[in-house]
């Protein structure tokens, strides 16, 4: 899956490229210090887990991008999902409000637990 997501960034020029390493290394680190099937969707609690693990060792810019991949990650694992499962036009645009609300609530919370600045 993670491949996937890989050329999805490239594709769609999501980040920049020189960043797209970092990106899919953020990704996998959270699913191997997790230990979960990359093909899983984390839930919050997950990738908080993560996030505060990753901030006792690494620059609070780096659990920014670390944050931003994972949150990149979910549309993209939705998005294929929903590909796999032919769900209708009108339920899509239902889950892609969702992903935006969670992707709000996500950073909002992140930034409180982790007591850094948002850089929204």
């Amino acid at each position: 899956m993670l491949s996937s997501f890989k050329d999805h960034l490239t594709q769609k020029s999501l980040v920049k490229e020189k960043y797209v390493p970092f990106y899919t290394k953020w990704v996998s680190d959270c699913y191997s210090f997790l230990n979960v099937s990359d093909s899983m969707i984390l839930n919050l609690e997950q990738k908080m887990q993560f996030l505060k693990n990753l901030a006792k060792t690494h620059e609070e810019w780096q659990v920014k991008q670390a944050g931003s991949a994972l949150r990149l990650a979910l549309f993209f694992y939705v998005i294929v999902h929903h590909k796999e499962r032919k769900i209708p036009r009108e339920n899509k645009r239902n889950l892609y409000v969702f992903c935006l609300l969670l992707f709000t609530i996500t950073v909002i919370y992140a930034f409180s637990i982790l007591n850094c600045t948002p850089f929204i």
